[in-house]
């Protein structure tokens, strides 16, 4: 609390996965989900059978277990989560195998968890302006269905207020249809954010930055010319357009390997698993034992920073305060030069 930065774990339910399902911390569980695993409604072959009515039960239970923490506590897992959770009513064998890979994952890593907090403090006033930025990816054509996954996370000043690993509705036929379509629902989460902001007489810097993982994206975003291959997906280029265009939103590519919504699309290999995942739950211990970074907890360190700097402010203030001091106009007064410097 002195730090102002809060974990979120969620103890009781990894409890449960030992008491109900056996569940035992292991080395091994370093990951929710093999690499690049899409889960089929077929199984893995003629030999997956189909889970009987109380394995069904039990998978079930399982699951929405996991689709609780990964709301409030494990973000991480979303994607592995996702999948699990379409085979609700008739699962198989490798989707329990699945289950019990998330479940040990969790189990292994109980000190992990989400992480909030801020690279700036507010200092109370009206006059404080805001910082919201969204980054949104897709996988194209996952699955045999051959819809695609749609992944976005919403941050304020570097902190997580929204994620999302959803199936899209529809098929999508160009990739870049499919990132448009991920693309305008973070855009919403954001614009919706903004709003709860301004609502309460609060600011928010203008443009908002959306930053989207497909160059051809942005670049439709950026312009008003439409051709014979994109008119059906018009609307969501317009909607993207119009929001540029009024100042609210400016569109942005962003490197897939620096896309952190890849988190909620696919099943990652270790690396760039912990890469994406430490900008949500931190680098704590089990970063650093498989890593081997050891530059310590990157959000703890930034709150540390900031609040050293936040400490020695109000020091020197209350105890003009405190000392009957006259001159109260230094309480006005930035400690750096910027615009959203504390105070």
């Amino acid at each position: 609390r002195e730090k102002r930065w809060l974990r979120s774990t969620q103890p009781v339910k990894l409890d449960r996965f030992k008491d109900e399902w056996g569940v035992q911390p292991s080395a091994a569980a370093r990951l929710p989900a093999v690499p690049g695993q899409v889960l089929s409604k077929d199984g893995e072959g003629e030999d997956d059978q189909p889970l009987d009515e109380k394995e069904q039960f039990s998978y079930r239970s399982a699951t929405a277990i996991l689709l609780h923490m990964m709301r409030w506590s494990r973000v991480e897992t979303m994607n592995a989560v996702r999948e699990l959770s379409r085979f609700m009513t008739e699962a198989k064998q490798s989707h329990m195998v699945a289950l019990h890979e998330v479940m040990e994952y969790c189990a292994s890593t109980a000190a992990r968890g989400l992480v909030l907090c801020t690279s700036v403090v507010w200092d109370g006033t009206a006059n404080f302006v805001f910082e919201i930025n969204g980054l949104s990816d897709s996988e194209y054509a996952k699955g045999e269905s051959r819809k695609s996954a749609s992944g976005w996370p919403t941050w304020l000043f570097g902190m997580c207020i929204t994620c999302r690993s959803k199936m899209m509705p529809v098929v999508a036929l160009p990739v870049t249809e499919a990132e448009l379509y991920a693309a305008v629902q973070c855009a919403q989460d954001m614009m919706y954010i903004m709003r709860v902001l301004m609502c309460l007489g609060l600011k928010v810097k203008l443009p908002m930055i959306l930053e989207v993982g497909n160059k051809g994206a942005a670049d439709h975003c950026n312009n008003w010319s439409v051709g014979g291959r994109t008119r059906h997906v018009e609307v969501k280029q317009n909607f993207l357009r119009e929001l540029k265009e009024l100042g609210f939103l400016k569109v942005k590519w962003k490197n897939g390997s620096d896309m952190t919504s890849d988190l909620f699309t696919k099943n990652l290999a270790l690396g760039l698993f912990e890469k994406h995942g430490s900008k949500f739950y931190g680098k704590d211990q089990y970063y650093v034992e498989r890593t081997g970074d050891k530059s310590g907890d990157s959000i703890a360190g930034k709150a540390e920073a900031r609040d050293d700097e936040l400490t020695a402010y109000y020091y020197d203030v209350w105890k003009d305060i405190i000392d009957g001091s006259p001159d109260m106009g230094r309480m006005s007064e930035p400690h750096n030069e910027g615009q959203n410097d504390p105070k």
